[in-house]
């Protein structure tokens, strides 16, 4: 199937109960579900992708039927939605990112939306729409070489090429294929998924400007070649197609002009949409199957070591339909076309495990008070641990007292009534880190009056006495 703004504001996260399979125990692959954010099901969802911000902050780029929502997972306990990004009405959206902006595309002539990103956590813009791609199924970004790979809706430029040298002004500099539903590019080679053709273009893009075709893998069965991902070292490449019961299968592109097929998988939907890789491991979006993940360490036997069922539909296209698993904290993303956004945490049998703190919660004091927050962390790897603390007032410290331990000591003042939100919290072992956010509400505490002495007066009968008085309040209330 893939067939003006708001600022942040915190919703509600929503823990879903489907089917897992978690395998456990020492060395094995671990996937836990942290939250699900569904905001949108009355709009329903496409693709998904993720965004690591200069200051480590994590957000996840959700594709929606009108538009796009950007929302900040780095706290897990406290996804918010940051900015929603309106965009024409359609039922396929595509998203990659390139330095500080987001590149979307849709499948109804709504052009290529470029957004910057800059500015989160606080908002983000959209600062351009490319008309000369009005309609594309997907997009695709060479990081590298700054060039960008915009499928160009079935029409006679099968896939557009983009100079990125003005990431807000892209230039086209050339098209090359005859049919592209998805194209997905690494090491100067493009694979271009050919749809109902049911194969795989392979192109020489060592010069973007003259793409130049090289070979073709052709899927037994003839199925809807979807979409396809490469290993790192470019030797293997996994496909997809868009059918039913056809698999997700393995290749061994070593020599392009012979690719051999090793292995395949498929879930018991018997329905897969979209494949990405990640070391070793691919990670599938497996419509009503939900999140499956393969260990491909051994390309000829693919092995599920984790999955889990986002959507309580048994076939057909509901469920799963786009997933990112390139956070450094291992953190998964996969957007459900009716269920929203999922964030997994998986940790693969190599993996170093980050820190986790322990969630502060919003803290409130009243103006004059004294309060004391404790901050705990913990590594699982035993690795030694730093502690900061961002975004303080200015009537608070922070005193580490080691081990991954702490304490945020406040002590407002009686003009310091008022809210303050995002303390950040962060624990690192110097590779990886946990950061949970906060608020502070200070409240006002209306204090007494004072009367002014009033010094002992004398007066004689008969006479009238006069005495002022006087008095002040420390908050400035009227009196």
């Amino acid at each position: 199937m893939d067939n003006r703004f708001s600022k942040a504001i915190p919703f509600t996260i929503i823990f879903w109960v489907g089917m897992s399979y978690l395998l456990w125990g020492q060395g094995a692959p671990a996937l836990t579900l942290l939250a699900r954010l569904d905001q949108y099901s009355s709009v329903k969802y496409n693709d998904v992708w993720g965004y690591t911000a200069p200051d480590g902050r994590e957000y996840a780029l959700l594709g929606l039927r009108n538009g796009t929502s950007i929302v900040d997972i780095t706290d897990p306990n406290n996804l918010t939605e940051i900015v929603h990004i309106p965009g024409v009405n359609s039922t396929w959206r595509d998203l990659k990112t390139y330095q500080n902006y987001a590149y979307v595309v849709s499948h109804n002539d709504g052009g290529m939306q470029i957004i910057d990103l800059s500015n989160l956590p606080n908002s983000a813009t959209l600062v351009n729409t490319i008309a000369g791609v009005a309609t594309s199924h997907n997009v695709f970004i060479d990081e590298a070489n700054g060039i960008l790979y915009a499928q160009g809706g079935f029409s006679t430029q099968a896939v557009k090429v983009f100079d990125l040298a003005d990431p807000v002004n892209p230039v086209q500099i050339s098209f090359f294929g005859t049919i592209c539903h998805d194209v997905y590019v690494q090491n100067n080679l493009a694979f271009v998924s050919e749809a109902g053709r049911g194969t795989v273009a392979i192109y020489d893009v060592s010069n973007p400007s003259a793409p130049v075709f090289a070979a073709t893998i052709f899927l037994p069965g003839g199925g809807y070649s979807h979409n396809s991902w490469a290993t790192a070292d470019g030797q293997y490449l996994m496909t997809t197609e868009e059918a039913g019961g056809f698999s997700v299968k393995m290749w061994d592109i070593r020599d392009i002009q012979n690719p051999n097929l090793l292995s395949e998988f498929l879930g018991p939907s018997r329905l897969a949409h979209n494949v990405v890789i990640d070391g070793n491991y691919s990670f599938i979006s497996h419509y009503a199957d939900g999140l499956k993940i393969l260990d491909i360490s051994n390309p000829n036997s693919l092995v599920e070591v984790a999955s889990y069922d986002t959507n309580p539909a048994t076939g057909g296209t509901a469920g799963a339909w786009g997933i990112y698993p390139f956070f450094n904290t291992g953190k998964v993303l996969v957007s459900d076309i009716d269920q929203g956004l999922f964030v997994f945490q998986f940790t693969s049998n190599s993996s170093p495990l980050p820190p986790a703190l322990a969630a502060s919660g919003n803290q409130a004091i009243g103006e004059g008070g004294l309060l004391s927050v404790p901050v705990s962390a913990t590594d699982p790897n035993n690795d030694p641990l730093t502690l900061n603390v961002t975004n303080l007032p200015l009537f608070a410290n922070f005193r580490a007292t080691g081990n991954g331990n702490g304490v945020i000591t406040f002590a407002p003042g009686y003009d310091d009534a008022g809210v303050y939100p995002n303390i950040q919290v962060i624990a690192s072992d110097g590779a990886l880190s946990d950061t949970v956010l906060f608020a502070l509400t200070v409240t006002n505490s209306n204090r007494a009056p004072a009367v002014n002495p009033i010094a002992d007066q004398t007066t004689t009968e008969g006479n009238n006495l006069t005495v002022a008085v006087t008095a002040v309040d420390p908050d400035g209330d009227a009196l």
